[in-house]
C-alpha cells in the first residue's frame, strides 16, 4: 500500500488541486493524506474559508485523510512550513511526498537541496543577509555563488526545494515526487481557461461573488464553500479582523514585540511604533514596509508579534496533529496509526495536549472567528468535529 502525502493550503481547492489529487492516484497512491494549513496561510493571512470547510472539500475531491499543519508552521516561511509538513508526513507513515513543480525535475531539486544544506552556502547566505539586500535576493545570490547555476524563484520550485531539504536534513524515509504545475502561476491574478491560480480565485470571490467561482473550481469545492457562506462561516469581515489585530499590537509592550520571531534588527520597534499610528492593518503594513523586506515577511512579523510567536516556536516540529476530515480509507489509516504515530492524533480539539502549539493555534483561531461573516466565540473551533465522508 503506497501512502502519498500532500502538503497544502487549498485556499480555495481549485481544478489544479483536483488534478494533483487525481494524478496521485494514477501514479500509484493507494492512500492520500493531506497536511493542510489551518485558518491562516503561509502568506500570514486568514484563509477565505475555515479549516474544516477546506478539509471537507479535499476529501470530497479525492483525499482520504486531512490533518492540520499547526498554525505556527502554516503561517511561516517555506523553510519552517516545509520542515513541519515533512515531519508530519513522516509521522503519518507516508512513503511519498507528492508536490507540484514548475521545473518538474525532482533530481534537480534534490541536488539543489544538497547545495542549500551545505555549510558553505549557509555562511555566504548569512554574510549576504547582513548587507540588507533582502532574504530572497541573498538566498538566490548565495546559491549561484556556490553552485554556479541560476536559482529558480518560482513559488512551487522553492517549496519543492524546501521539501527536499527537509527530507535530507531529517533523514526521513520518504521519496519526493513531483509533477509539472499546470495553468497559472501561483501569484497570477488573471483567470485562466484551464487552471486558475488560488490568488485569482480569491480576488474573484471578494470582488464579485462566490457564485462566480463555480465556473473555476470543482463542484465539491464550490458546494463546501457555499454551505459555509450560507452558515455565515466564510472569512468576510476584514475590517473587524484588522481592528482586532491592531488592538492586540497596541496592547503588547514593545519589548514583547521585539522578542517575537522575525522582529529583530529594528523591525519590532517599527511595528510597535506603527501600531500606535495606524488605524488599520493595511496602513500599518505600509508604515512598516522596507525595500529589503518582502511584504510576506512583514505580514508574518506582524502576526507573530500580535500572537506572541517566538523563534523557538517556529523550530519545534508538530507536537500533535488535529484530524480535520476523512473518508472510509482515511478512518482505516487513522486506526492503523493509533499505535505507530509518534505524536498524538486528535479528533476532538478539546483533547489536544497542553502545549505551546495548542495555545498558539487557539489564539489564532480566536482571532480568525472575529473576521468571519458572522463573528463567533473564541471556542467556535473547539466545538467542531472532523468531516467524515460515509460513502
Amino acid at each position: 500500500m503506497a501512502r502519498f502525502a500532500i502538503i497544502c493550503e487549498y485556499n480555495p481547492l481549485h481544478r489544479g488541486h483536483a488534478y494533483h489529487l487525481q494524478k496521485a492516484r494514477e501514479l500509484g497512491a493507494d492512500e492520500i493524506v493531506c497536511i493542510m494549513s489551518g485558518n491562516f496561510t503561509q502568506r500570514a493571512e486568514p484563509a477565505m474559508a475555515h479549516k474544516y470547510t477546506r478539509a471537507r472539500a479535499a476529501v470530497l475531491c479525492g483525499a482520504d485523510l486531512v490533518v492540520e499543519l499547526p498554525f505556527v508552521h502554516a503561517a511561516s516561511s517555506a523553510e519552517f512550513f516545509a520542515c513541519a509538513g515533512v515531519a508530519a508526513a513522516d509521522a503519518l507513515g507516508a512513503d511519498v511526498l507528492f508536490f507540484g513543480s514548475e521545473c518538474n525535475d525532482v533530481n534537480r531539486l534534490t541536488e539543489h537541496a544538497k547545495i542549500a544544506n551545505s555549510e558553505k552556502f549557509k555562511q555566504i547566505y548569512q554574510d549576504l543577509i547582513k548587507t540588507n539586500i533582502g532574504t530572497a535576493a541573498a538566498y538566490a545570490r548565495a546559491f549561484e555563488q556556490v553552485s554556479g547555476q541560476p536559482f529558480s524563484t518560482l513559488s512551487n520550485d522553492l517549496l519543492g526545494l524546501s521539501y527536499c531539504k527537509a527530507i535530507l536534513l531529517g533523514g526521513y524515509d520518504i521519496t519526493p515526487m513531483c509533477i509539472a504545475r499546470e495553468g497559472s502561476a501561483y501569484t497570477q491574478t488573471k483567470l485562466s481557461d484551464t487552471f486558475s491560480s488560488a490568488t485569482a480565485l480569491r480576488a474573484l470571490a471578494s470582488e464579485i461573488s462566490l457564485q462566480e467561482l463555480r465556473f473555476h473550481i470543482p463542484q465539491q469545492s464550490y458546494d463546501a464553500l457555499l454551505s459555509a457562506q450560507q452558515a455565515g462561516e466564510l472569512f468576510g469581515n476584514g475590517s473587524a479582523y484588522s481592528a482586532a489585530l491592531l488592538s492586540l499590537l497596541r496592547a503588547t509592550p514593545t519589548e514583547r514585540i521585539t522578542s517575537a520571531a522575525l522582529c529583530s534588527g529594528g523591525l519590532g520597534e517599527r511595528i510597535a511604533s506603527a501600531a500606535q499610528q495606524a488605524t488599520n492593518i493595511a496602513l500599518l503594513y505600509e508604515l512598516v514596509a522596507h525595500k529589503s523586506l518582502p511584504v510576506s515577511h512583514v505580514r508574518r512579523a506582524v502576526l507573530y508579534a500580535a500572537l506572541g510567536i517566538t523563534e523557538q516556536d517556529l523550530r519545534r516540529t508538530p507536537e500533535y496533529l488535529g484530524v480535520l476530515a476523512a473518508n472510509a480509507r482515511g478512518r482505516a489509516i487513522l486506526s492503523s496509526l493509533r499505535h505507530t504515530c509518534p505524536v498524538p492524533l486528535i479528533t476532538k480539539p478539546a483533547d489536544a495536549p497542553d502545549c505551546a502549539q495548542r495555545a498558539l493555534t487557539d489564539r489564532a483561531d480566536g482571532l480568525y472567528t472575529l473576521g468571519m461573516q458572522m463573528p463567533q466565540s473564541a471556542a467556535f473551533f473547539k466545538r467542531q468535529s472532523p468531516f467524515m465522508d460515509i460513502k
